[in-house]
């Protein structure tokens, strides 16, 4: 197995959980309040990272059912509880520094909600009109509804549709928040490693192992073996072929390969019928162990290795300290790595890493 081993892993970070069904909707706003003397206005499309300052302390949830609205009742933050028409139900929190806890909660329960959030625009931004041209305005702060699954602070990416007076904001009239993918290189460092996992080639012939043995020496659920009861044709047999060298020992054949009783591995016997057109693989036996086990066949060790993070990289907030990694190359306790990785996000913060690999980091070059 290759030694630059890619390992796929999906990390899921807390935001993303919630992220990614808001961000598949699109949330009108109303206009606010905000503008100059009544004169010409402009409405266009701005692609802008927008900050989150805050939520009010109030939920909005629509059409829930009897259940949800008496599990929202009984919410110990909850002040109050209002039909404020078309199934809509406005809940009132006794504290607006704890929606977005209190929305964590009733998502929890399956009960989907809204706040308003108090968002700040880039100071300066380029708003693109319905005709192609462009006017440069300046940003301010606005409300948004939106389902608060971010944390204040942070910056998400939106296409907002913004009326202006060819100055500043007028108001935001629809919004729709999006991801992206990009590619970072993490520094980190090896805090950890722990058990390693054996993966051995076992030969065709051999490949009826003992597993109750090898369970119980090494425990049930640290011992994973994949069979290779085929064995497959190179070049593969044409239609005519694979009719009439059909053979007993087989239980299936295709033009491509044929699969063979549990219990068969006489070689030779295949060799005799398809010379060096048969190819028998190996079978791939897992055992995770902490000491290599002495089985006598060739093998590729796969550790876990315990990888601590900067908090952000590339300008972008990771939102973790430590990944939890598998790699066929060997490393030592506090060696440094670089992970290489694609992540998808939004504004200036990862909200899943959706394939990563691990090397040595290089060293520093000398100077003299």
């Amino acid at each position: 197995m290759d030694k630059g081993l890619i390992v796929k892993i999906l990390v899921v970070f807390l935001a993303g959980l919630f992220l990614l069904e808001p961000f598949a909707m699109t949330m009108s706003n109303w206009m606010g309040n905000s503008g100059g003397e009544a004169g010409e206005y402009y409405s266009g499309a701005a692609n802008v990272n927008v900050t989150i300052y805050g939520y009010g302390a109030f939920l909005y949830v629509q059409g829930p059912t009897q259940l949800q609205l008496t599990q929202i009742e009984n919410n110990a933050e909850v002040l109050s509880l209002e039909d404020v028409g078309d199934s809509v139900y406005r809940i009132t929190l006794r504290d607006s520094a704890k929606t977005r806890e209190v929305y964590l909660g009733f998502e929890e329960m399956g009960i989907s909600t809204l706040a308003i959030a108090q968002i700040g625009l880039p100071e300066e931004y380029d708003l693109v009109l319905s005709d192609g041209s462009t006017i440069n305005i300046s940003g301010g702060y606005e409300q948004l509804a939106m389902a608060p699954a971010i944390e204040a602070g942070n910056k998400v990416s939106y296409i907002l549709e913004i009326v202006s007076d060819g100055k500043g904001t007028l108001g935001i009239t629809n919004a729709q928040s999006y991801t992206y993918e990009v590619g970072l290189e993490i520094p980190g460092a090896i805090s950890d490693s722990a058990a390693s996992k054996y993966v051995f080639s076992v030969p065709w012939e051999e490949r009826n192992l003992e597993l109750a043995e090898l369970e119980s020496e090494y425990g049930e659920g640290n011992v994973a073996y994949s069979r290779a009861d085929y064995i497959i044709f190179e070049p593969e047999l044409g239609m005519e072929e694979t009719l009439m060298l059909k053979r007993d020992y087989m239980t299936y054949i295709s033009s491509s390969s044929a699969t063979v009783a549990a219990n068969f591995t006489d070689t030779s016997l295949v060799e005799g019928d398809f010379a060096e057109r048969a190819v028998f693989p190996n079978s791939s036996l897992i055992i995770t162990s902490p000491e290599v086990p002495e089985l006598g066949y060739d093998y590729v060790s796969i550790r876990n290795y315990e990888v601590s993070i900067p908090n952000s990289a590339s300008g972008y907030s990771i939102g973790i300290s430590l990944l939890n990694l598998t790699s066929a190359e060997e490393f030592s306790e506090g060696d440094s790595v670089v992970l290489k990785a694609t992540a998808t996000v939004t504004g200036d913060m990862v909200i899943l890493i959706r394939e990563i690999s691990m090397e040595a980091a290089q060293a520093a070059p000398e100077t003299s």
